[in-house]
């Protein structure tokens, strides 16, 4: 590839001896000492908000909703790679490890629900979000 040049006359920028100029400038000024921010309580509460938009809230809120359902969805993923791994391989373990994974089972279906009623109580969002449906959970089929 060729390289684009760049047009010729008056570049802009600093020359070294106006970057020195002003090196002894601010040497001479310190302004790093003399600059202290707010002072009273009240200042630094003003100053505390100077980074926030108008919709500051509203967007930590929006964040907060959708961490909820990202989390909620990453469960459901979880379990579903979980429930699969046993209905394909789970006899082929030790009795112990069947068990493990059964105890597992029942935390994250009940970790769940829990997520389940945050999705759907806690989030405006969640209008959108089809819930995770219950004749997937392994109580629901019989044994056999």
């Amino acid at each position: 590839m060729n390289a684009v040049l760049k047009p010729k006359g008056k570049q802009g920028g600093w020359t070294p001896e106006r970057r020195l100029a002003q090196s002894r400038k601010m040497q001479d000024q310190k302004i790093w000492l003399k600059s202290t921010g707010p002072r009273t309580v009240a200042g630094k509460a003003a100053s505390s908000k100077n980074a926030r938009h108008t919709d500051y809230e509203a967007r930590r809120e929006q964040r907060a909703e959708l961490n909820r359902i990202t989390g909620y969805l990453r469960l459901q993923s979880y379990y579903l790679k979980t429930l699969s791994f046993q209905t394909r391989k789970g006899h082929l373990l030790p009795a112990a490890a069947q068990i493990l994974l059964d105890h597992e089972l029942n935390f994250l279906e009940n970790e769940l629900d829990k997520a389940e009623w945050a999705v759907r109580y806690g989030c405006t969002l969640a209008d959108n979000i089809v819930v995770f449906p219950n004749l997937f959970r392994r109580d629901h089929y019989p044994d056999g």
